[in-house]
């Protein structure tokens, strides 16, 4: 009996030693798991969020209920920024709130409340007023479709409620991290070599949809793009990409914008952030046809991560510091244009 506990004693403790060294092995040689790029972080600070993956649009969720503190943020903004992803990943929040505080000597709050999916006005303004958001700046960039309709994400976030979103929230952001752990941490093990040259074909202990996903996280803070995961590229967010010709200059209809500006005692401020081929003299009459001003960016010298559409993360930088210096130039950067405001309770 004694003789047969060591003999279990001393397998168990060799099927122990034999996990842990291909844990480790798996560890200390990423590059032997083929994959095709490095994992996303794993967000654990409370200043970064999984914004959006295959199974969850959580900006939505987050910015209509106000979850997690993002309602007040927005309320309590001296400048919002509204519109579609060229605002969430064009935009630094961060930046023209630190070079406008330097301005005006005192606080400036900026919030960043793009969405992806080239989110309508329909929802953006249903974002308004569902948190309250009453006599406030906002900056509209007019990139988007036209028509009044929502996106699919949209569709599935507004039909819920508050409850519903933070579940939602949960079992994405849950679920991301138990397939980061494990695409982390445990190793891959391919059955032949043909296989190993084609990670998609390995036998692996993680779920193989991670594979697939693509990842975008944000700022809780600011609403600031912190990166953007793709599984074929990696970390792009910060990476120019080839042009891609032939961009539509899609702008949004800013009549639209109208009765929510008056009902919420909003004052716009209208510009486009630049894409390959954008027109900022085509928006800047759309803006004028609605009476409201319009800032023009200058787009020379942009890199995109994508090609063209979205700007990469140091072209963000640039406009952001473009669209600081034109307001300082029309004289927004005043006292009588940004006067002291309360905190929003």
């Amino acid at each position: 009996m004694l003789t047969r506990s060591i003999r279990s004693f001393w397998v168990g403790l060799l099927a122990t030693l034999i996990g842990a060294s291909l844990l480790l092995h798996s560890w200390w040689n990423p590059k032997e798991r083929h994959l095709p790029a490095p994992p996303p972080f794993l967000p654990i600070s409370s200043s970064t969020y999984l914004s959006s993956a295959n199974d969850g649009e959580l900006a939505h969720c987050l910015l209509l209920y106000g979850l997690f503190g993002t309602g007040k943020r927005m309320r309590d903004a001296d400048l919002l920024l509204l519109g579609t992803s060229h605002v969430a990943m064009g935009l630094s929040a961060e930046i023209l709130s630190r070079r406008m505080s330097a301005a005006l000597g005192r606080p400036f709050r900026v919030y960043n409340a793009g969405l992806g999916h080239a989110e309508r006005w329909a929802f953006i303004s249903q974002v308004i007023q569902h948190n309250q958001i009453e006599n406030q700046k906002i900056l509209f960039d007019l990139y988007g479709i036209r028509g009044d309709g929502m996106s699919p994400w949209a569709e599935v976030v507004r039909s819920g409620n508050a409850l519903k979103s933070t579940v939602l929230a949960g079992n994405v952001w849950s679920g991301y991290m138990e397939k980061w752990l494990f695409y982390r941490f445990v190793p891959h093990i391919s059955i032949a070599q043909h296989y190993a040259q084609n990670p998609r074909s390995d036998i692996l202990f993680y779920p193989m949809q991670f594979l697939d996903d693509a990842y975008w996280f944000r700022n809780l803070e600011t609403g600031d793009t912190s990166a953007f995961w793709s599984p074929t590229s990696g970390m792009i967010y910060s990476t120019a990409a080839p042009p891609i010709p032939n961009i539509p200059n899609s702008l949004v209809d800013a009549a639209f914008l109208e009765p929510v500006i008056r009902q919420n005692h909003l004052t716009p401020f209208l510009t486009l952030i630049p894409f390959l081929g954008f027109n900022s003299q085509e928006a800047a009459l759309e803006a004028h046809a609605v009476g409201h001003p319009f800032i023009f960016l200058n787009g020379n010298g942009m890199g995109y991560w994508d090609g063209g559409t979205h700007l990469d993360s140091a072209s963000r930088d640039i406009v952001t510091e473009r669209l600081f210096l034109q307001m300082q130039a029309e004289k927004l950067d005043s006292p009588l244009v940004f006067p002291v405001r309360k905190k929003a309770k």
